[in-house]
């Protein structure tokens, strides 16, 4: 009787995307909704990873191909409309991998 209850609670797991699949794995939380509610936090925490990446790679290339210039008040605005783009840039690449391989999907919400 245990085994019919976890078969069933795998087939309705079938229709959850990867990354809940995924968390609900890791923290062994049977209970759809909070694993979706934990698996928003580590969607979270990888969209701000790839935004500080992103961040810091946009700084050092800014940096390292500009470091002949004098630093005015011009190429301090460059740099930070540079570092600005280059963290929603880094965001944006980490949606697009998750999306991509299908560990988020597009959430419906239902009014009641």
């Amino acid at each position: 009787m245990i085994d019919d209850a976890k078969d069933g609670t795998e087939a309705t797991h079938l229709g959850e995307p990867a990354l809940v699949r995924f968390t609900s794995l890791v923290t062994d939380t049977p209970d759809l909704d909070q694993a979706a509610r934990t698996a928003d936090m580590l969607l979270l925490f990888l969209a701000t990873g790839g935004t500080v990446l992103g961040t810091i790679l946009g700084a050092v290339l800014f940096l390292y191909f500009s470091m002949p210039h004098a630093p005015t008040f011009g190429w301090i605005c460059a740099l930070l409309v540079s570092v600005g783009l280059s963290g929603l840039g880094g965001c944006a690449v980490v949606m697009i991998v998750l999306h991509t391989k299908g560990m988020i999907a597009r959430e419906h919400r239902r009014e009641h």
